[in-house]
């Protein structure tokens, strides 16, 4: 009779420790398949997004002699962004500036045209400037400025995309280093980043992993004037101000600072 109970005690122990880890190891193998889901789901919602913003990304370029097509690594780029309906497109300032050539490039496989161009606003302390193309227009898909940007994170995800040393429609992609640093004025925010940020950059958007803009990528500060990952864009909600005003007045009114 004790042999009996003896053994019945070994039986209910052994499937209880059966029991333990067959749990354990379906816990072990359905985790990481769900993982998996999520990370493609991710993936995928990440790829629609970068097709999307990648059509209204222009390049901008300033040198008559040469092709970007052929010969990217000698034409004078920049990067530009269009960012609403009637095809206004932001750049920077020293893209535009004491230019007598600019020409435009769509991304756009099947047509490889350039566009002229007219400066329609200026906003030298930003940085910034507005463009719109002469004449023909395409209807581009545009990107719309993300609402709050001064309470961005640091360590939130983000990409930029433009034409660095010449490659175009280049994705790289970061984190907000810091929400507020200041570009050449109290009044002008920017954001810091670590996302590779070159020559050719300049005036492309720095977006969040939804695809809107957070800031217009402006300069980066480095020894070697090549990345050295500290590069800033000039922050969403100055953007957004200079945006209107430009649209409306073609340039930006700020208050005087100083006593007279």
């Amino acid at each position: 009779m004790n042999k009996l109970k003896s053994f019945g005690l070994v039986c209910f122990s052994l499937l209880l420790i059966l029991s333990s880890c067959s749990s354990a190891l379906f816990e072990n193998i359905s985790t990481p398949d769900n993982n998996v889901l999520v990370d493609a789901k991710d993936a995928f919602k990440f790829e629609s997004v970068l097709k999307r913003v990648k059509e209204s990304v222009v390049i901008l370029s300033m040198n008559p002699n040469v092709n970007p097509d052929t010969d990217p690594s000698q034409s004078a780029l920049c990067s530009g962004v269009v960012v609403d309906d009637i095809g206004h497109i932001l750049t920077n300032f020293h893209c535009v500036y004491n230019q007598n050539y600019i020409r435009l490039f769509y991304y756009d496989k099947e047509d490889w045209e350039q566009y002229e161009v007219n400066v329609i606003g200026l906003d030298p302390l930003a940085d910034l400037a507005l463009i719109k193309v002469i004449g023909k227009e395409k209807s581009m898909p545009y990107i719309k400025l993300a609402d709050n940007t001064e309470n961005l994170s640091e360590g939130t995800e983000v990409f930029a995309l433009g034409h660095p040393m010449g490659m175009a429609w280049t994705l790289s992609k970061g984190i907000i280093s810091s929400n507020e640093r200041y570009a050449r004025h109290p009044f002008i925010k920017v954001l810091q980043t670590d996302a590779a940020i070159n020559v050719g950059n300049s005036g492309g958007p720095l977006l969040n992993m939804r695809g809107e803009i957070i800031g217009i990528n402006a300069l980066i500060i480095s020894k070697i004037k090549e990345n050295a990952g500290i590069g800033l864009a000039i922050r969403g909600d100055v953007v957004k101000k200079s945006l209107e005003s430009m649209i409306e007045i073609g340039k930006v009114e700020r208050p005087a600072v100083g006593i007279m």
